[in-house]
């Protein structure tokens, strides 16, 4: 008899628990679903088509194409988005309302008189899809459309299409960010007022700016021009100016500097821009000690 209270004082406890446990799980796997992309037409509520089929279209009364990216990781970038169609772009009549995790993108077809840019009966029309997010991932998909006057509503047509051998995703190539090498390497005490610098910047993506900083005070920026460097001061260009020099190109930077020292603590910092937007920094601290 007590066994029988006790369970039925903690049952509405144990279910609750495991209510909570199935909504956790649902809600895991609905994020755990990777991105998708669909074909669909407005006016036709079951026209929901994945990539690479064959997608027969009534010759009448399909004004607009949407293609909806979701389950993206990250924003998508909307000035990434391209679509064409038969090869041609078609971005100018394409509108675009972001989704939560995507993007809804509306192709009018009603927009242009160009018969290049229709939908034709003859042959399959290609159209492609292609986007970006805000960490790099790419997004690409081909639907086929033919124009069918014997059908009334948008389905899938007898051929079929391999799909994208990457799948949905492309994974953007890996860079590093730039590296610094001080030859030689600064001393943590020294008793000169004036020191000679020597840092190496290298960058496989390419170099866009070096900043040098001493005690948290710009000195110099170095902006790499059409793959040279053209050092300035506060935002001028002064070359002729600035001692020392400054020698390479967009994927290694010489810099050769002499570098005053106050009495005390001195903190020297390098930091670096690559053309992929990834930066990095290395500072050394040097003790003048009189």
């Amino acid at each position: 008899m007590k066994s029988t209270t006790i369970f039925q004082r903690r049952f509405p406890r144990f279910a609750v628990f495991v209510m909570l446990v199935v909504l956790t799980f649902e809600v895991w796997a609905v994020r755990g679903q990777g991105p998708a992309i669909t074909l669909r037409m407005p006016g036709f509520e079951n026209a929901v088509f994945t990539p690479s089929h064959t997608i027969l279209v009534p010759q009448e009364g399909i004004a607009a194409l949407e293609i909806w990216l979701e389950n993206a990781p990250a924003n998508i970038r909307l000035s990434s988005i391209r679509v064409r169609l038969n090869e041609q772009s078609v971005s100018t009549f394409v509108s675009t309302n972001p989704l939560p995790s995507g993007v809804r993108t509306i192709l009018g077809l009603d927009q242009t008189l160009n018969p290049a840019l229709r939908i034709s009966h003859t042959t399959e029309n290609m159209l492609v899809f292609e986007a970006a997010d805000q960490i790099g991932n790419t997004y690409k998909a081909r639907f086929f459309l033919i124009a069918d006057g014997s059908t009334s509503v948008p389905r899938i047509g007898a051929a079929s299409h391999a799909a994208e051998p990457t799948g949905l995703v492309h994974k953007p190539a890996q860079h590093e960010v730039p590296s610094f090498r001080w030859d030689p390497d600064l001393p943590a005490l020294t008793p000169d007022e004036l020191i000679n610098l020597q840092v190496t910047i290298s960058d496989r993506q390419g170099l866009r700016r070096v900043g040098i900083e001493k005690n948290g005070k710009d000195l110099e920026e170095i902006l790499l021009e059409n793959g040279r460097p053209v050092r300035k001061a506060k935002g001028f260009r002064v070359s002729s100016k600035l001692p020392g020099t400054v020698l390479g190109d967009g994927n290694t930077l010489i810099i050769s500097i002499p570098m005053e020292l106050k009495k005390g603590v001195n903190t020297i910092v390098f930091r670096a821009e690559n053309l992929v937007g990834l930066r990095a920094s290395d500072d050394r601290t040097v003790q003048r000690t009189r």
